[in-house]
């Protein structure tokens, strides 16, 4: 099996002049079937973001996606 990974940003215009900007990404992984039937193993490694802005609904929302 092969796995489709389709990135996709809420904003793609980032201004370099701004000392700080928030941009949220969204991660869609897909199974693709693949043509033979030898398992791959598969690492897949999250990073969850835990700082003070993510205090709270952002962090229970983030762990309940993953």
């Amino acid at each position: 099996m092969k796995v489709g990974l389709h990135p996709a940003l809420n904003d793609t215009n980032i201004d370099a002049n701004q000392p700080s900007s928030q941009r949220q990404l969204s991660m869609a992984i897909s199974a693709i079937a693949a043509s033979s039937s030898r398992n791959v193993p598969l690492n897949l490694c999250l990073v969850l973001d835990h700082s003070g802005s993510m205090h709270g609904q952002p962090l229970e929302t983030v762990k309940q996606a993953a």
